[in-house]
């Protein structure tokens, strides 16, 4: 019976914290590991305070949720807490749910639904079209005499438009469809390294500990640095300003930061709102794939306007080990 219950506690989603007289952490589950994104071993002996859970114990069992800035990604949390006794001695258990994580998960699905039913019903439009305007395409080039001034650039833009369009579907459906990170050891150094040779045209400063070894998905990491920067080269438009990657370790994470000098955000709570773009040939999807990818690894992705000047500043927070 002992063994079920801890197999139970381990893999429910809740984080659980159990805490001593002295709120030193003494036990907590593998859920708050993930949440603090470090491993059971580190936690275990330090205190509340060290992993700003203090905060969230001393707003437990409140109507509203806790919103909290920790260790793990900031957001809003459900938090409760109760005591018991052991050897005389007075504990405190902490429960944690993300609240941010469950409206997250349910958003996806149901733009996911959405996409899925759009996707199929457009297709299922657009095939045949691509397919008579390019047998027309075809025929009109061997028989273009007596033509309406136009009618072959015409048929030309559609078959163009249609492939556009279906190309611009079809790049929705990544959202579904982000494999799992295969983490190993990076030297993320390395990594970042090779961004100036991708934007030669961009000054990018670099400034971090060399070597720093994380636990990372390489491919989907560098995809998520890649787009980022795009992002930021693009904002700048033809200045010739830097765009600055600053890297480092703390308490365990991985705190990746790049700062541009471009026009900042327009409207910040469209950012992950699939659709949505201020490009005039955007897709909508870049940040929102760069947020999982993030979360994937058990970080997060963060954006806001830089305060001492014009432009955007970009954190990913992410745990240097994945948690045991």
């Amino acid at each position: 019976m002992d063994f079920l219950l801890q197999k139970v506690i381990s893999n429910i989603t809740v984080a659980i914290y159990a805490l001593d007289g002295s709120h030193r952490l003494i036990w907590c589950n593998s859920a708050a590991s993930r949440m603090l994104g470090t491993s059971l071993d580190k936690l275990i002996g330090d205190t509340a305070s060290a992993w700003q859970l203090d905060k969230l114990l001393h707003n437990a069992n409140t109507e509203h949720p806790v919103v909290s800035d920790h260790e793990g990604r900031p957001g809003r949390y459900k938090v409760t807490s109760d005591t018991y006794m052991v050897d005389g001695v007075q504990n405190v258990l902490l429960f944690v749910s993300d609240v941010d994580d469950m409206l997250r998960q349910e958003e996806q699905k149901a733009w996911q639904d959405l996409l899925r039913v759009i996707s199929h019903e457009i297709n299922n439009s657009l095939s045949p079209i691509a397919s008579i305007s390019q047998m027309l395409q075809q025929h009109y080039r061997h028989h273009s005499d007596n033509l309406p001034p136009g009618f072959t650039e015409g048929i030309d833009l559609i078959n163009r438009r249609v492939r556009e369009l279906i190309a611009f579907i079809s790049s929705y459906q990544q959202l579904s469809k982000l494999a799992p990170a295969l983490k190993e050891r990076v030297d993320l150094t390395a990594l970042v390294a090779e961004l100036p040779l991708l934007f030669s045209h961009r000054v990018i400063t670099l400034n971090g500990p060399r070597p720093l070894m994380a636990s990372l998905d390489r491919v989907q990491i560098h995809q998520l640095l890649i787009n980022l920067i795009k992002n930021a080269d693009e904002s700048m438009g033809s200045s010739a300003d830097s765009i600055d990657i600053e890297w480092a370790e703390e308490k365990g994470r991985l705190l990746i930061t790049i700062l541009d000098r471009g026009v900042g955000l327009t409207n910040p709570k469209n950012l992950f709102v699939p659709f949505y773009t201020t490009k005039p040939n955007g897709t909508g999807i870049g940040l929102i794939l760069c947020r999982q990818i993030a979360e994937s690894h058990g970080g997060y992705l963060s954006l806001e306007n830089r305060h001492e000047q014009t432009g955007c500043k970009v954190t990913i927070n992410l745990p240097l080990q994945s948690p045991a």
